[in-house]
C-alpha cells in the first residue's frame, strides 16, 4: 500500500498539469515532476524550465490525551521549486512561444492553479503560504512556492495494559482514589 503522501503529490500534479499546458497542447510547458531521488544529479534539460514537487513534512497534535484510534488533522507542508530560463515574459506577445514561460507566469499559474481548491481524500483546501526567489544561476531563475494540504490520518494510540482481574491486581496495588471536596460516604 503506498503512503498518503504519494497520493497527494500524484494529486497535486495532476492539478498543475492543465494549469501549466497550452491549450490544444499535450504536455505541460515545462519539466512537471516530482522531485527525483538524487536532487544534487538533477540537470535542467527543458528549454523553457521546471516545476518539481516535494514533501517537506508534517505538524502532529499532541496525543497525550487522545482515545485509540484517533483519526488526527494535520497539514502536510509540500515545496514546489521552480527553475526557469526567463524571468519574465510581459514584452513578448501571446503568439510568441516564450508567451507565459518566465517565472512570474510560472509561480501565477502555481499559485491560482492551487490556493483553496480541494483534493480528493483530504480534510479540506489546499493554502498557499508563500513564495521566495532563491537565485539566479547559469541562466536559470530559482523560485520556491510552499503550500499545506490539510489530511487526515488513523492515529493507533498504544492501549493500557490490561485487563486485569481480582485474581492479578498487581497493577492495581499503588492506586489510590482521591474524592473531590466536600464529598461524603
Amino acid at each position: 500500500m503506498a503512503a498518503q503522501i504519494y497520493y497527494v503529490e500524484d494529486a497535486l500534479l495532476a492539478r498543475l498539469r492543465p494549469a501549466l499546458t497550452r491549450e490544444g497542447q499535450a504536455h505541460p510547458i515545462v519539466e512537471l515532476r516530482s522531485w527525483p531521488g538524487k536532487p544534487e544529479e538533477y540537470k535542467l534539460l527543458h528549454r523553457v524550465g521546471a516545476v518539481l514537487l516535494m514533501y517537506r513534512g508534517g505538524k502532529f497534535p499532541e496525543l497525550a490525551h487522545v482515545v485509540r484510534p484517533a483519526l488526527i488533522e494535520w497539514p502536510a507542508e509540500f515545496e514546489l521549486g521552480f527553475m526557469a530560463r526567463n524571468l519574465r515574459t510581459h514584452q513578448t506577445d501571446d503568439a510568441s512561444p516564450d508567451a507565459g514561460t518566465g517565472a512570474y507566469d510560472l509561480l501565477e499559474a502555481c499559485r491560482v492553479a492551487l490556493q483553496g481548491h480541494d483534493l480528493p481524500e483530504t480534510a479540506g483546501p489546499i493554502s498557499v503560504r508563500s513564495e521566495t526567489y532563491t537565485g539566479h544561476r547559469e541562466g536559470v531563475w530559482g523560485y520556491s512556492m510552499r503550500l499545506t494540504v490539510p489530511l487526515i490520518s488513523v492515529f493507533d494510540v498504544p492501549a493500557v495494559p490490561g485487563p486485569f482481574t481480582a485474581g492479578d491486581p498487581s497493577p492495581l496495588v499503588d492506586l489510590q482514589l482521591q474524592h473531590p471536596a466536600g464529598y461524603s460516604t
